[in-house]
């Protein structure tokens, strides 16, 4: 879904892309309701950036055939794909999963990069439940498609060591950019010349499904009585991408998100409730049952406007 960072390698590599296919996100149905408006900013948003404004829009300019996917497994789909003859599907980031009448198409099969270290965090949102565990030793994995959910055969995995507290978008970096991408086109490479691995999975995996989290459950799932502060402060920089740990701000504000500063271990009177933010003289802060975090109201005009749009 996107132009997601292993577009760009893909087409600069040595290997010939004879398709794009984009899936339709989860909420589809919103996205529609929110109008040409919405549509506007986010390309006005993409020509600020220098980015390309969809995969749609990147494939038109490249010449490459383009299949909104809204079904994995239609036989439009399988149609089209048979049509291009693929030697391989490569796969990132999909709300849905391919089925075999899909993925079995291309003559090398189908692989898929997917952020966790598999057989851990299968599922969509590996990223939020390694932030939940508080997994500081995550990693990445490309492995081949079969009809499971992330249960294929693996080709290259790589483990990596993060900071308590690594934000998202430094997480993210780190996994697909700095070696996913690698990763992917080594295996890629490897398939071609016929001498990829195959290794395959514990049929069981060590953690729960990574499941996707709405919006409205993210505080809780914190257990305030029982976690610790700097466990709260690296869920908060790591997960609230996904969901509302913290109360929207509203009114004047409403534009405007926390920021995570700092954290402090220090003990808390009884007062203060784990989980509720105050204010005092010195700042304002989530109160821990050991401690406190830092937060601060940053304004971005991005979800300001897009907020007011989607209204």
């Amino acid at each position: 879904m996107g132009v997601s960072p292993i577009v760009k390698p893909l087409l600069q590599s040595r290997h010939h892309v004879v398709g794009i296919i984009e899936c339709a996100p989860r909420n589809r149905s919103d996205s529609k309701k929110r109008g040409w408006a919405y549509q506007t900013a986010r390309y006005v948003y993409s020509r600020i950036k220098r980015n390309p404004f969809s995969l749609a829009v990147l494939s038109k300019n490249a010449n490459i055939p383009y299949f909104y996917m809204a079904d994995g497994s239609s036989p439009e789909l399988e149609e089209w794909v048979k049509s291009l003859n693929p030697d391989l599907i490569v796969v990132f980031s999909m709300t849905q999963l391919l089925k075999k009448n899909i993925f079995i198409v291309p003559r090398y099969g189908t692989v898929n990069l997917h952020p966790a270290l598999l057989p851990k965090y299968r599922g969509p949102n590996p990223w939020f439940w390694m932030c939940y565990d508080y997994d500081l030793q995550p990693g990445v994995t490309v492995h081949y498609i079969d009809e499971g959910e992330d249960t294929g055969d693996i080709i290259y995995q790589e483990q990596f060591e993060i900071s308590p507290g690594t934000q998202f978008q430094d997480f993210f970096r780190r996994a697909i950019e700095e070696i996913g991408v690698k990763l992917l086109l080594k295996a890629i490479d490897d398939i071609a010349e016929g001498n990829a691995p195959r290794h395959p999975q514990a049929k069981e995996s060590p953690t729960v499904r990574a499941r996707n989290v709405r919006p409205d459950e993210g505080s809780r799932l914190v257990d305030w009585e029982a976690w610790p502060v700097q466990r709260v402060w690296h869920f908060l920089r790591g997960a609230a991408h996904w969901t509302d740990i913290l109360p929207p701000l509203t009114g004047i504000y409403k534009g405007h998100s926390w920021e995570i500063g700092n954290y402090e271990i220090c003990s808390m009177s009884k007062n203060y409730i784990p989980g509720k933010i105050y204010s005092d003289n010195r700042s304002t802060f989530l109160a821990c049952r050991d401690g406190r975090i830092i937060l601060q109201k940053s304004f971005s005009l991005k979800r300001f406007i897009l907020q007011k749009l989607s209204n």
